[in-house]
């Protein structure tokens, strides 16, 4: 009984924590970089909004089109 009652809360929480949107999140759309500068399009989980974020070299090496991308600090009309 007590392993039927674990799975049934792991479930829910589980299905509750996929089924929230974070509005600071969104996907990676597109990626430019020449070298010097480098910035990521993101589309917002939320509004559908696109944004441009710079991002350092190391970092824009490790994002790829389609991945997850979230950030604090972002504006509030994204």
């Amino acid at each position: 009984m007590k392993q039927l009652m674990m799975m049934v809360l792991m479930m829910c929480l589980v299905l509750t924590s996929c089924s929230e949107k974070q509005c600071n999140c969104g996907v990676i759309e597109d990626d430019k970089g020449d070298g010097s500068a480098y910035s990521i399009r993101v589309k917002n989980d939320c509004s559908g909004n696109l944004i441009d974020v710079n991002v350092d070299g190391s970092k824009w090496q490790s994002l790829h089109k389609g991945d997850k991308f979230c950030q604090d600090k972002i504006q509030d009309s994204w």
